[in-house]
Parts: C-alpha cells; sequence; structure tokens
C-alpha cells in the first residue's frame, strides 16, 4: 500500500518544480521539468523493481499420487494451490522454469508424461503407452528422462515434445527416481525394491551400481556443489554420500513413505515428503519442519527458486539515483542565479 501511495504521488514532483519556473527562465524551467521527469521515473522504476524482486518467492510443486492432483505452495508451505487434477497416479515432476513449464509423470498401465504451464494451464499429453516414475529435465539440449516401470523397466529420454524416444538402459528392478548431472555428462537412479544407486553416461553407456544395500530408496537428488546425492527412503530415512558412493550417511530418521526430494543449496535445505506432508530441513539434516500438512499422498516434489537477485543496476541504486537527481534538483531551484551550489551549502561554509 505505501509503494502505491509513493508512486501515485510522484508524477507531480515534475509540475510542482515546473510551477516554480518563471517565463525569463523557461529554457532553463523546461530542462529542469525533463531532468526531474527522468528522476521520478528512476525512482518508479526502482520501487516497481523491488516490489518485483520482493514478489519472486520461492514455490514448491508436488505431485500427489492419490489425490490426482498437481499442487503448489510457497516455499513456507502457505498459500497452497492446486493447479491441476484428474491425474491418476501422478508420481514424478520436474520444472522448466525458463520456459514456464512443468512435466509431470504418470505411473500404470495406461500411464503417460504430460506438461503444462507453471499455472497449470495448456496441459498437454507428451509421451503415452508408458509407465513412467521418476522425471529429470536437460533444459540446455531440450530433453527429458524418465524411469519407467513398465515390462521391460528401463531409462529412457525424449524431446521436450515427446518426439526421439530411446530407451537408454534396460533390465532394471523397479527404476524410480532419476536425477542428471548436466555437467558430467551422468544421470543417476534408485532401484526401489533393487535397493542400489546406477550412474551411467546419458547416452546410456557406461552403467555402473555406484550404491547397493540400500533399504527401499524412492528418489534422490542431486547437490552439484558438494558432489553429493540425497536419497528419500519409503522406509523411513533420508540419507546422503558421494556421488562415487562413498561417505554413506544417514541424515533423517523417522520419515514414513518417504518420497520426492528436491534441493535449494544455496540457501542449505532440502525439501521431501512423507507421511501426507512436505517437509524440509537442512542439508545436513538438522532443523527439521512440516511445511503443508494433510495431504494424501504425495510423491513428487520440484523446487521453483527465485534466480540470485544481483540486478544491474540494482533497484535500490535506481531508487536511489533517482531521489538524489530530484534532491540536488530541489536543492539548485532554491539557490540565486548564478550560485553553482546549494545555498544550505553557501551558509554552511560562510
Amino acid at each position: 500500500m505505501l509503494k502505491t501511495i509513493m508512486l501515485a504521488a510522484m508524477p507531480t514532483t515534475g509540475s510542482r518544480l515546473a510551477a516554480t519556473c518563471s517565463a525569463k527562465s523557461a529554457k532553463w524551467c523546461m530542462r529542469l521539468d525533463s531532468i526531474t521527469n527522468v528522476a521520478v521515473s528512476l525512482i518508479t522504476l526502482g520501487l516497481s523493481l523491488a516490489w518485483i524482486n520482493q514478489a519472486q518467492a520461492g514455490l514448491i510443486y508436488w505431485a500427489d499420487q492419490n489425490t490426482a492432483e498437481i499442487s503448489r505452495a510457497n516455499l513456507d508451505g502457505s498459500q497452497q494451490q492446486t493447479l491441476v487434477m484428474g491425474q491418476f497416479s501422478a508420481t514424478g515432476i520436474a520444472l522448466d522454469v525458463a520456459a514456464d513449464q512443468m512435466y509431470w509423470t504418470r505411473q500404470g498401465s495406461d500411464g503417460d508424461i504430460t506438461r503444462a504451464n507453471l499455472d497449470g494451464a495448456g496441459q498437454q499429453v507428451v509421451v503415452s503407452q508408458v509407465s513412467p516414475f521418476g522425471i529429470a529435465l536437460d533444459t540446455a539440449s531440450g530433453q527429458m528422462y524418465w524411469t519407467d516401470t513398465g515390462q521391460i523397466k528401463d531409462i529412457r529420454r525424449a524431446n521436450f515434445d515427446g518426439t526421439g524416444e530411446q530407451v537408454l538402459v534396460a533390465g532394471q528392478n523397479s527404476p524410480a527416481g532419476i536425477a542428471l548431472d548436466i555437467p558430467s555428462g551422468k544421470m543417476y537412479w534408485v532401484n526401489q525394491f533393487g535397493g542400489t544407486l546406477s550412474s551411467a553416461n546419458l547416452d546410456g553407456t557406461g552403467q555402473q551400481i555406484v550404491l547397493s544395500g540400500l533399504t527401499e530408496p524412492t528418489n534422490i537428488a542431486i547437490d552439484l556443489v558438494s558432489n553429493q546425492v540425497f536419497i528419500a527412503d519409503f522406509q523411513g530415512t533420508i540419507e546422503r554420500a558421494n556421488l562415487d558412493g562413498t561417505g554413506l550417511e544417514t541424515l533423517v530418521t523417522g520419515q514414513g513413505a518417504a518420497e520426492g526430494i528436491a534441493l535449494d543449496v544455496a540457501n542449505d535445505r532440502m525439501y521431501w515428503a512423507a507421511q501426507g506432508s512436505i517437509r524440509r530441513g537442512n542439508l545436513d539434516g538438522t532443523a527439521v519442519e512440516t511445511l503443508v500438512s494433510g495431504l494424501n499422498f504425495p510423491v513428487g516434489i520440484a523446487l521453483q527458486l527465485s534466480p540470485a537477485q544481483v540486478p544491474e543496476p540494482s533497484s535500490l541504486a535506481i531508487l536511489g539515483i533517482g531521489l538524489f537527481g530530484i534532491g540536488a534538483l530541489r536543492c539548485r531551484q532554491r539557490a540565486p542565479r548564478g550560485a553553482g551550489r546549494c545555498a544550505t551549502r553557501r551558509r554552511r561554509n560562510r
């Protein structure tokens, strides 16, 4: 409300300054009015950018397998919103924020991969006659990767529009969550009932088991900064290990039916679904809290994080320039003709 009042009042500033100009200084008056309007515009732009940055709060998206809904909420769990309904057996979800698109999977004999705008509008089935579970996007190449629990239990990929579908790795044991390490040209996935974490090149070659002996891993997320993988286990734990499989540690216990997991590395947070709720904690497993409760069976999770807010120039800088400009112009207007500095400055120098 305060910003609205300020913005509404600003356009009158130039007219007030212009009204004090005399007929003898019409040329200076026009210049003053023009420069003042620029300053007012800078203030307006600065406040607008500040408001936009404030509004760019992150969002968490999830797919609920039982209620057949795709929903989202703020990162603190507030303002929960149902975006899409009627998505029976929805499991995985991934976002292409730059393109304003989200993709989700529906597992089963009539499964498919659907995409829509981030607000749920414009739904389109892009891959049909599959039984996908987890999904991950390579936005640079415009390709999606998914785990398929159909007859051959494999890892596949296709273009974002569903063309060019390929089977990359076959013969898996209930493949579930999948994540990509694009800089290294690798993909990672877990086999839920095989208890393994595997990796391969993005073309499916070089397959290897990275970690075995897991209980019932369902979903994974990769921290490319620390080169670690975070694992949600259906039996109630959140674990992490190095990407080479070493250093396995349990971070959180008591998370029954733990499913989707996503990371906000910049803010040292991880988010996951468990026991009909969305939860988060620090990356080391501390400070666990429930954000959204009363859900049915959330499975896939994805985050829409605000970009690093380092605008060039910053909104505060633009605002400051505008305020300085108006202050300087007012000061100069009060000074006598021929005076190069503000009257208050001259009084201080006497």
